[in-house]
């Protein structure tokens, strides 16, 4: 089966699985996906992954909170079809208590925080609360 959107596929076998309170979930193996899941296991979103090279697939650990879902929303914003990208002078505005939005920099996959750090702006990938 072909996927156009493959990062869009992964958050939507994210959303589903914790949806229905799987513990665990598969996605493809490929170098983005393990920085995607590198900083989604950082922020704590996910309990961790790892790695079954002769299947070629991520095992994805998931995390709750007090059996909730840990993923509130998460909203895939740059497609395929339409790029979206998030200057440092746009990020700089950005004020939020809960939420991150995901980018993909010259220096890797980081959150909003991250790349204000950093001093660089970025794809946006999607939106978590």
């Amino acid at each position: 089966m072909y996927i156009s959107d493959n990062i869009g596929d992964y958050f939507s076998r994210l959303r589903n699985a914790q949806k229905v309170g799987l513990s665990f979930t598969y996605l493809r193996n490929t170098k983005y996906t393990i920085d995607i899941l590198t900083v989604l296991q950082e922020e704590g979103i996910i309990k961790g992954f790892s790695l079954n090279s002769s299947l070629n697939l991520i095992k994805v650990f998931l995390r709750y909170d007090n059996n909730s879902t840990f993923i509130k929303k998460i909203k895939r914003i740059s497609k395929p079809s339409c790029r979206t990208y998030f200057s440092l002078k746009f990020l700089s505005s950005l004020n939020f208590q809960t939420g991150f939005f995901l980018l993909s920099t010259p220096f890797g996959v980081l959150t909003h925080k991250n790349a204000l750090k950093k001093g660089v702006g970025g794809e946006v990938l999607c939106f978590i609360l």
